[in-house]
């Protein structure tokens, strides 16, 4: 996995948000971590957000898979 600080989305506005605010974000940012696994963003995960169009379907079904691959 990468994260901003190693070059993913390097033109990204949150970043540079981030950036230009006052204090040390260097910690914070080399936490923010990027995955098209599911499985692989959640299997340390202290928080898992769920964001899809509101169906209760489609969210059903994505929080089953999300508490399949979630620490208890």
């Amino acid at each position: 996995m990468t994260n901003h600080e190693n070059g993913e989305n390097p033109k990204s506005p949150v970043l540079a948000n981030i950036r230009s605010a006052k204090g040390n974000f260097a910690p914070f940012l080399q936490k923010i971590h990027y995955t098209v696994s599911m499985a692989d963003g959640l299997k340390n995960a202290d928080l898992g957000i769920e964001a899809v169009f509101e169906r209760l379907e489609v969210k059903q079904d994505i929080m089953e898979q999300m508490e399949k691959c979630a620490p208890k």
